[in-house]
C-alpha cells in the first residue's frame, strides 16, 4: 500500500499531460478555414437556400469538432488534476499516520519509564 500513491500520481500526471497535448492538437487541427469560407458564401448568396444548407452543416460540423477538442483538453486536464490531488492525500495521510507511529513509541516508552521507576521505588 506504501506505492499506490506513486501509481496514482504518475496515472494523474500521464491524464493531465495527454488530455493538454491530445485535447490540444485537436484543437488547432479543426479546419477553420472550410467553416469562414462556407460563411462568407452563405453571407453573400443569402438568398441561396443550399448556400445556406451548406453553411449549417459546415457550422455543426466546426462546433461538434470544437466541443470535442475542448472535451478532451479539459476533462483529461480535470481527472489528472483529481487523480495527482487523490496522490497528494494519500502521501499526508501516510506521513501523519508515521508521525502518530512515533508519537505513540514515544508515548509508551515513557510510561514503560515510569513504571520501571515505581517498581524501583
Amino acid at each position: 500500500m506504501e506505492g499506490i500513491e506513486k501509481v496514482i500520481g504518475w496515472f494523474g500526471a500521464i491524464a493531465l499531460l495527454g488530455g493538454i497535448l491530445v485535447g490540444g492538437y485537436l484543437f488547432f487541427s479543426i479546419d477553420k478555414e472550410s467553416f469562414d469560407r462556407a460563411k462568407e458564401i452563405a453571407e453573400s448568396l443569402s438568398t441561396n437556400s443550399l448556400a445556406q444548407a451548406e453553411y449549417q452543416a459546415v457550422a455543426s460540423l466546426y462546433y461538434a469538432q470544437l466541443t470535442f477538442a475542448l472535451s478532451i483538453l479539459f476533462g483529461g486536464s480535470v481527472v489528472g488534476l483529481f487523480f495527482l490531488g487523490f496522490a497528494k492525500l494519500i502521501t499526508t495521510v501516510l506521513d501523519q499516520e508515521h508521525v502518530l507511529n512515533e508519537k505513540l513509541g514515544n508515548i509508551t516508552r515513557a510510561i514503560q519509564e515510569t513504571e520501571k521507576h515505581r517498581d524501583v521505588s
